[in-house]
């Protein structure tokens, strides 16, 4: 692999009952807290160890981004859980947490005329505007996940479901990219 990694693993859940964001704001037993509803909807919970940040709506719905792997993410979703049953002092039977996507990221090694790449590719599945932004979104048309391609040869993933599914489309990208000039 060409310097493969994981940046951000995303998830959500929810907690099975409506909440008061004001009163949790002032009783969560955690203190990088941020709360301003006239700014934003939700409650942001920032985790240092495990990594992550909580997002948390008055549904009780919730979102985590921010941990460098699964393993991270559920610790995160964790340690919330038992923290929001710390201060609403009752269970939270079955939090539906889950990995919604993986943010990967990775160097080809070489650099890219994206353009070329663009028309390659087709219209369809790439959209390339150098003016508005310096990287090619492409996203084949059977996928759920996309990438972003720069003329540096740097390649951005998203939409994947696990470490297991970001190396096959990494693979699957050097491969197109390798084969659509190597004719």
């Amino acid at each position: 692999m060409t310097d493969l990694s994981i940046v951000n693993v995303v998830g959500g859940g929810a907690l099975g009952r409506e909440l008061r964001l004001e009163e949790a704001y002032a009783d969560f037993p955690h203190d990088d807290l941020e709360y301003n509803a006239e700014d934003f909807s939700g409650l942001i919970i920032r985790y240092h160890e495990p990594k992550g940040t909580v997002t948390l709506f008055s549904s009780g719905k919730y979102s985590i981004a921010g941990a460098k792997s699964a393993t991270e993410a559920w610790e995160v979703n964790s340690k919330f859980v038992h923290q929001m049953e710390e201060m609403l002092e009752s269970a939270i039977p079955g939090s539906s947490f889950e990995i919604r996507y993986i943010v990967g990221k990775s160097d080809l090694g070489y650099e890219l005329e994206l353009s070329q790449i663009a028309i390659a590719l087709g219209s369809m599945e790439t959209e390339y505007e150098p003016e508005q932004f310096p990287g090619l979104f492409y996203q084949p048309t059977e996928e759920d996940w996309f990438c972003v391609l720069f003329s540096s040869g740097k390649v951005v993933y998203s939409g994947v479901k696990n470490r297991e599914e970001l190396e096959s489309v990494h693979k699957s990208i050097q491969a197109k990219i390798r084969n659509l000039f190597d004719q």
